[in-house]
This record gives structure tokens, C-alpha cells and sequence, in this order.
């Protein structure tokens, strides 16, 4: 069999490349209706597509389309060979309602993505909780008119593993006994263009072919070998077809291939990075701090430019003040920047910031901020966080959740010259005298032979903690 390196390299970079903007994508697109959602994944689907066509050369093919009820919903029994099927089944099938296993949806993000989209997951933690569970969801999909889509193996199966090695399950079955819908069975030979396992893919023409409907009635044993058989039989046919046809395929040239390859991958590339770009400036504009804070919040900023390209996206600005009924926010000479790709740290840096709360007389002034983190859904990871103030030094990682009220801090920092900090924040009111004294103390007694103190800042009940120490309520 034939190797193609190249192709299936450039094809996965690019592959990740689309994958990654329809991640971005998707993400504002969970608030939508289900309808408009999937809009974007079969979006991201015809992308992948278009790329399998023009670097991979793989197409496709359907048969047997007659086999398919012309109405009402219907079940199909596909084999499974490849991830490949998975992506096209959206574009088989007019909103198919997929069975797949629930821990999926406890995949971060695109676990949340998948259940979006609406789809029947096992319960494997038993044997009747999984029949539970696959049958409930096979009578919902029924009723809202949806095709549902199985893999009777369960899982991948390889082009050189038998049905003896990997039987189909009688789940397929048990759908058809709750809901008595016919079953299509579905073969295809899309693990030998794009196996299982590794990189290297083939270009070539995959074939899906539908099979005669198997109408319910059928005695449960009977049903199950019949559709082994014809998945099978005609899978294997499939397969002998596309290595006959691979023999007969001519190459294009590897620079021709290299050359469109690079210049797609930089058009794709381009287009992301000016389209985040402008999502970025827009989404800086209009943020404002309003979670918690009574009244209304205004926000000016002066010199604010957004550049970068073809690095990182990059934002700075001279001047970035926030005010509210309770205290002002000012950050001089601010610059943040991330690389274009989805869940990627970002950093940020000020040459000061100062707070100024209305319950005091007196700012607090910092020399220097940075920090540099990824932000999830509902929650940020603080990979670094540096913090200086005269000698006073302070470093840190953790986590902050904005998504629960109130908000959650889990901060591990190591304080550098935390004395006179303590005592300039007494000083001038930020901290009461008898917390001052507590802090104090604890911080000296946590110190290391350099000087530096590890403690461990959180948020509970809006009230700030160091170690089992008050610091401040809010």
C-alpha cells in the first residue's frame, strides 16, 4: 500500500488550523438555539471537507441512497472504521441524533459542544442502566423525527479486524424492540483511506453504500447475524475496491502539493488571526467589571492600539481607567498578548496600577503587574502572577472563578518583604490594626531562610484570607 507523508501532514496541520476557529466559533455560538448551532458545526464540517478534497484528494461517494425511508425516522447500523464517518454524518443524514458513550460529555469544551448538538449517551456504569438509557433516548429521538445513528461494534474497528474479534452488540437491537423503526445498515470502507490509528492518511474515493432495510419483527438473533453478515460482506467488497482503484491513482507533483498547501495554511492562518484580532479590540472596548459592582461603571481609555500580525495579537494602551459608585481602577501603560489559537496562555503587564477605594483617603499604588493565564469557561488559571511595590515582591498561581457568586480565589503566593507591605496597607487604613498584627505574625512565621513567606490566599464569602487568616471583607 501506498504512503503519502506530505499530504497527510500539511491535511492534520490544517485540519487543527480550521479546527481550532470553529472552536472559537462555537463558543459564543453555545448561547444560541440548537438549530443555529449546529449551523456552525456543519459549517466546520463542509470546511474539513474542502480540505480533504484539495490537499488529501479524498472524496466520497453514497449508494444504495433508495434503501433510505423517504419519511419518518429510521435507524442505521453503520460499521465503524475511522473517524472520518463521524464528520460526514452530519452531512448524510438531516440532523442525525448519535449514540455515543457519556463520558464524552465530560470532555472540557467539546464535551459541552456535543451536548449541544443533542445526542443519545450510554450509561455504562450497568448492563440495565446502558439498555435504559439507549432506549429512552431512542423513543425522545423518534418522537422529535430524528434518523438514529449506531455503531453496533461500539467502537473503531480496524480494516484487518474480523467480526469475530469485535462482534456486534445487540444494542442495535434493543433500539429497534423500544422504538419499531426500521434499520438501514451502512457499510463503508473509510478506515483503509484514514485508519484508526496514526497519521498518515490516503487519497482516494471512500465509499458509503446503504443497504436494504430490515423491517422490525425479526427475531432478535436472527436480526443481529443478518446485519453482521451484510455490513460485513459488503465492507470487505468495499475495501477490495479501493485498493484496486489506488493502483490506477496518479500523484501530483510533492512541490505542486507543498506550494498550495502553504499558501492555504497562510490564507487560513490570516483570516483567523485578523478575524480574533477584531473580536479582541471589539470585546476590549466593551468590557466592563459590572459582575458585583452597584451602579453604573464607565471606562476610558487613551492610546489603545491592537497589532502584532503575524505574531502574537498584541494590545496596548497608554491609559486604562475604570470608575465606579465604589472605587477607581487606573493602568498605565498597558500590554497584553496572546498567540491566535483557542486555550492558549495570554499575558499582561502595567507599569503601575493604582485602586482607589471611596472608603479610603489614600490609593494603593503598584510599581509593577504581570501575569499570565488561560481563561475557560467560568474561570481563570494563573500560570504567573507578579506583584511589586517598593521592596515588597510578591508571586503567584492559581485559579479565580467568576462563574459563582460570590466569586472564588485559590492563590498560592510566596511574599517577598511582606512586613512592610503589611504595615504601609495598616498605615493607611486598607487593613485594620488587630488583622495587621495576625497577618504580620503569620507571614513572619512562614518564612523561608531567604526572606520569602508561602501562604495561600482564597476568597470565602467575600472575604479575603491568607492561610486561615482574615484579611479583609468586602
Amino acid at each position: 500500500m501506498k504512503s503519502y507523508p506530505l499530504r497527510s501532514i500539511v491535511f492534520t496541520a490544517s485540519f487543527y488550523g480550521v479546527t481550532a476557529l470553529a472552536c472559537l466559533i462555537c463558543l459564543p455560538g453555545m448561547f444560541l438555539p440548537r438549530k443555529q448551532f449546529l449551523n456552525i458545526v456543519v459549517g466546520w464540517l463542509e470546511a474539513v471537507y474542502w480540505l480533504e478534497r484539495h490537499i488529501m484528494r479524498l472524496d466520497y461517494e453514497v449508494r444504495g441512497a433508495e434503501h433510505l425511508p423517504a419519511s419518518d425516522p429510521y435507524i442505521v447500523a453503520a460499521k465503524h472504521q475511522s473517524a472520518y464517518e463521524t464528520m460526514k454524518l452530519h452531512i448524510l443524514f438531516r440532523d442525525p441524533a448519535i449514540i455515543l458513550k457519556k463520558e464524552l460529555l465530560s470532555i472540557p469544551i467539546w464535551g459541552q459542544f456535543v451536548k449541544k448538538s443533542d445526542v443519545i449517551a450510554i450509561d455504562r456504569s450497568s448492563p440495565e442502566a446502558a439498555i435504559a438509557s439507549i432506549q429512552a433516548g431512542a423513543i425522545r429521538m423518534k418522537e422529535q423525527g430524528r434518523p438514529i445513528i449506531i455503531f453496533p461494534q461500539g467502537t473503531r474497528v480496524p480494516v484487518d479486524m474480523s467480526a469475530e474479534q469485535k462482534p456486534y452488540k445487540v444494542g442495535v437491537a434493543r433500539i429497534q424492540d423500544a422504538t419499531n423503526l426500521p434499520i438501514v445498515p451502512m457499510a463503508l470502507n473509510t478506515g483503509y483511506f484514514w485508519p484508526k490509528r496514526g497519521l498518515l492518511k490516503r487519497p482516494g474515493r471512500v465509499i458509503f453504500e446503504f443497504l436494504p432495510a430490515i423491517e422490525p419483527g425479526m427475531e432478535r438473533g436472527n436480526l443481529l447475524a443478518k446485519i453482521t453478515n451484510d455490513v460485513e460482506s459488503a465492507s470487505q467488497a468495499l475495501l477490495h475496491e479501493a485498493i484496486e482503484c489506488e493502483k490506477n491513482m496518479i500523484s501530483l507533483p510533492a512541490a505542486f502539493v507543498w506550494g498550495v498547501s502553504a499558501l492555504l495554511l497562510f490564507a487560513i492562518y490570516t483570516a483567523t488571526w485578523f478575524a480574533l484580532a477584531g473580536e479582541v479590540k471589539k470585546q476590549y472596548y466593551n468590557l466592563h467589571l459590572t459582575a458585583r459592582i452597584e451602579g453604573p461603571v464607565e471606562r476610558h481609555i487613551e492610546g489603545l492600539h491592537i497589532g502584532g500580525y503575524p505574531g502574537p495579537i498584541t494590545i496596548t494602551a497608554d491609559q486604562d481607567y475604570l470608575t465606579s459608585p465604589k472605587f477607581n481602577l487606573e493602568l498605565n501603560n498597558l500590554k497584553a498578548w496572546a498567540w491566535p489559537i483557542p486555550f492558549v496562555p495570554a499575558a499582561i503587564e502595567a507599569e503601575s496600577v493604582t485602586y482607589k477605594s471611596f472608603e479610603y483617603e489614600k490609593p494603593f499604588v503598584t510599581n509593577n503587574v504581570s501575569a499570565r493565564f488561560t481563561v475557560w469557561t467560568g474561570s481563570v488559571v494563573i500560570h504567573s502572577l507578579k506583584l511589586t511595590k517598593d521592596a515588597f515582591e510578591a508571586n503567584g498561581e492559581g485559579s479565580y472563578r467568576f462563574d459563582t457568586n460570590p466569586p472564588g480565589l485559590d492563590l498560592d503566593v510566596a511574599v517577598k518583604n511582606s512586613a512592610q507591605l503589611i504595615g504601609m496597607l495598616a498605615a493607611d487604613g486598607f487593613i485594620e490594626q488587630k488583622p495587621a498584627m495576625f497577618a504580620a505574625a503569620a507571614f513572619a512565621g512562614l518564612q523561608d531562610a531567604e526572606g520569602v513567606a508561602h501562604v495561600k490566599l482564597s476568597l470565602d464569602n467575600n472575604a479575603l484570607y491568607a492561610g486561615p487568616f482574615l484579611i479583609r471583607k468586602f
